[in-house]
């Protein structure tokens, strides 16, 4: 008889999208300023985006622009043909500030995992230890995964305007633009906005501030051995301290997409844990 332990099953979590939604309006973006309405044959489209159309990563990035209902997908396999929704064109193209919103925010509930937390606290976003509790407790999420959506979700949640109560809430007349700017990509959901304010022990502030073009560099300061960070605005709108309260907001959910030391790998390295939609 054999005394070996039966092998566990290894607990899969719930598929949900490998990126924030504005960073996924970014890709779809591309490819409707590269082919407009048409269907692209998948290998053409990955192909434009840089990828490999044999990767996990395509196959997932597909995967998640379809969850947010930015693409449709005809056809399987290597014979898929990818075409921008009624939906992405909405957010990109409708002079109606109030639609826009609205195409944001469907999109952004548009992934079943997602849509499924709105419902379970559907008036106030829920406090990170609460719900990474749930996402175990109730969702049967790998508890390795469960930061790594964390992330995904808020950032979503925020740039969406989901939750009126939450952290960022009026940032909604300002999406438009960052999604539509048609001279490079606006970094994929970092916020470009700072204004002059008090900087942390240890920075050093320019004597001047300089100004090429719209954009002006507030600040300069050493950030560990061999690095120093630079704070730059860019636009001509005001920037402000409300503005400032909304970049440290960003930057603490951003902190987690870099390694956590040097010559480590991103968390990238953990989607193989991570349980992100795949095909």
């Amino acid at each position: 008889m054999s005394t070996e332990e039966p092998k566990q099953s290894k607990l899969r979590s719930p598929n949900f999208p490998n990126m924030p939604l504005d960073s996924a309006i970014n890709k779809a973006r591309r490819l409707y300023e590269k082919f407009f309405r048409n269907p692209v044959p998948y290998p053409v489209a990955m192909d434009f985006l840089g990828m490999s159309p044999t990767s996990s990563s395509s196959m997932q990035t597909v995967a998640t622009l379809s969850s947010y209902g930015l693409i449709l997908v005809e056809g399987s396999g290597m014979d898929r043909r990818l075409k921008v929704s009624d939906l992405l064109f909405t957010i990109l193209k409708s002079p109606n500030v109030g639609s826009k919103k609205d195409a944001i925010k469907a999109a952004a509930l548009k992934p079943p995992i997602f849509r499924k937390i709105k419902e379970e606290y559907s008036n106030q976003s829920p406090d990170d230890k609460v719900l990474a509790y749930d996402l175990e407790a109730k969702f049967s999420f790998n508890p390795k995964t469960i930061k790594h959506f964390l992330t995904i979700y808020r950032k979503t949640m925020l740039f969406a305007n989901v939750y009126d109560g939450d952290i960022i809430q009026d940032e909604a007349d300002e999406i438009p633009d960052v999604i539509m700017q048609e001279n490079g990509s606006p970094g994929e959901g970092k916020m470009t906005n700072i204004d002059n304010y008090d900087l942390p022990n240890g920075a050093r502030r320019r004597p001047a501030i300089q100004q090429v073009a719209t954009e002006r560099e507030i600040a300069s300061y050493p950030a560990g051995p061999g690095l120093r960070i630079r704070i730059t605005a860019s636009g001509e709108g005001p920037v402000t301290r409300k503005a400032i309260a909304k970049l440290i907001r960003h930057l603490e959910l951003d902190k987690e997409d870099f390694p956590e030391h040097e010559g480590s790998s991103s968390k990238e390295s953990e989607a193989g844990e991570n349980g992100p939609i795949e095909e």
